[in-house]
């Protein structure tokens, strides 16, 4: 019997709660990022319209008291068939504390997603993997293809030999001097697999016992930057006492560590790092940065060892580290080691179970009709462009979108008989274009004003603003509300409300 059936095992946490500053001017004033249109729909409409198909409607909408009005008049006018309570939370904190203060309304196993996925992913998939492996945690992550994908954000991430098993996962912004990976995950997964530049789709699927975690667990505040690395680590924290770490360099000038050999020189490393001496379990190839933050957290930093290093002469290769080229994997060139000791960290309670994280790599995945699979989120600038012009060209074709394509290419065969030129741009509703106007590969919310004689190119004009006659933008941003003057000339401007 397929585990499909249960269909609302699982509730679905949405995070609506930011003003999104990489999406600045386009989100600034009181424009939650969430209700920021993509081929003139709110994104935030994609995400209930694909959880609505997935069977899964039961939904809390997480956001802040600035936005709450907003989110509840968008409630009002929304489909009938979403069950969604909009909670409100306090807007300083992180994702993790959001998740803290609706603890009481999650009753079982839970996703977590953020309001700018458009996926037409089957969520079920990534529910049967983590059942599958009795997972504490499992996320969706995805290999960018360079010449498409924006790899803003994206992260070292290791895993097993057979990709499913999450065993590193450090953003690549958090890594200031260099990588740390810990003897005791060696002991257990001799194969790690690294890759460089991975993106987090933002797809967290939970058990229960995490929001136990949380609490007792302040210092956790991002579900990215703290909850995550922090589930990851604890799958193989070692227990034992300080004085049971030993750095490479007293490994390899003869004194054994925990389990490691005696007489190991450094014309040893290779042999080492092959596996020829199995006791050693301290010691992995990592990038040329040093040295590393035992701990960090992103909103409570804390600065705590430096972690010993070994320097060999030539850079060291192993068949128990694959290094994925195509993912642009680092340069591995330096040895860390560390036990993993828990004294060497901040304090914090153990999870209250055995952890076991897994991760799905959404570039593996194939739909069994043929189907082109998406993935995507509207987090910059050139991302959110994107989405809009593939949406409005039909290169991804999201659940729900037929009957506002249609709608769109009725505009744009109004355009044409209008006196102004439209090429593959998206337009909002209630908007006046004058005589002579040229848009192209740009988006135009609603309620704009353009006047005759503009050229605007490669750029997103917010609701409510207004260009005067004859101006030219191309790569540029207006803030909702901006006025662009007569024959002003901007390139590659974002424009702020004074």
């Amino acid at each position: 019997m397929s585990l499909r059936t249960f269909k609302n095992e699982f509730q679905v946490v949405i995070l609506a709660g930011g003003y999104a500053t990489k999406l600045d001017p386009l989100s600034s004033g009181d424009v939650p990022k969430a209700l920021l249109p993509i081929a003139n729909r709110p994104m935030l409409h994609y995400v209930l319209d694909y959880f609505s198909e997935m069977a899964c409607d039961d939904i809390l909408l997480i956001t802040q008291p600035s936005f709450a009005s907003k989110f509840t008049e968008f409630l009002h006018q929304a489909s009938p068939g979403w069950k969604v309570d909009l909670c409100v939370v306090e807007a300083q904190g992180g994702t993790a504390d959001a998740l803290r203060e609706v603890k009481d309304k999650i009753r079982g196993d839970f996703v977590v997603v953020s309001c700018d996925l458009i996926t037409n992913l089957d969520i079920h998939l990534v529910f049967d993997i983590h059942r599958k492996h009795d997972s504490s945690m499992t996320i969706v992550t995805m290999t960018p293809e360079p010449s498409k994908d924006d790899v803003d954000g994206g992260l070292f991430l290791g895993t097993n030999e057979s990709g499913d098993r999450l065993l590193f996962y450090q953003p690549v912004e958090d890594t200031f001097d260099s990588l740390n990976v810990r003897m005791a995950m060696l002991r257990h997964f001799p194969t790690l697999k690294i890759r460089r530049n991975v993106l987090d789709q933002h797809i967290y699927v939970f058990r229960n016992w995490v929001l136990e975690l949380l609490d007792a667990n302040e210092h956790l505040r991002s579900i990215q930057y703290d909850l995550v690395p922090f589930l990851v680590k604890a799958q193989y924290r070692s227990l034992g006492p300080a004085s049971t770490t030993k750095s490479a360099s007293e490994l390899f000038n003869g004194t054994p560590g925990p389990g490691g050999p005696t007489g190991a020189t450094l014309t040893d490393a290779e042999k080492v790092l092959s596996g020829s001496y199995a006791g050693v379990n301290a010691l992995i190839p990592a990038s040329t940065f040093t040295p590393w933050l035992s701990y960090s957290s992103r909103y409570a930093p804390k600065a705590l060892s430096t972690v010993p290093t070994f320097r060999p002469q030539t850079a060291v290769g192993s068949p128990n580290v694959v290094a994925d080229e195509s993912a642009g994997a680092a340069d591995f060139s330096q040895l860390t080691a560390d036990s993993g000791d828990i004294a060497q960290e901040t304090d914090f309670v153990e999870p209250p179970q055995r952890v076991v994280c897994s991760v799905v790599d959404f570039s593996r995945i194939r739909s069994p009709t043929g189907t082109a699979l998406f993935c995507r989120r509207a987090a910059t600038l050139s991302a959110y462009v994107r989405l809009n012009l593939d949406i409005h060209r039909r290169s991804i074709l999201p659940i729900g979108m037929e009957k506002y394509l249609k709608a769109s290419e009725e505009l744009s065969t109004a355009a044409k008989n209008s006196g102004f030129r439209v090429f593959n741009s998206v337009i909002g509703n209630h908007c006046n274009i004058g005589e002579g106007v040229t848009i192209r590969n740009s988006i135009v919310m609603d309620h704009v004003t353009i006047e005759t004689g503009v050229n605007l190119e490669n750029s997103v004009v917010s609701a409510q603003c207004t260009i005067h006659r004859d101006a030219f933008l191309k790569d540029s941003f207006l803030a909702p509300g901006y006025t662009v003057e007569e024959e002003a000339h901007h390139v590659n401007d974002k424009l702020y409300l004074d």
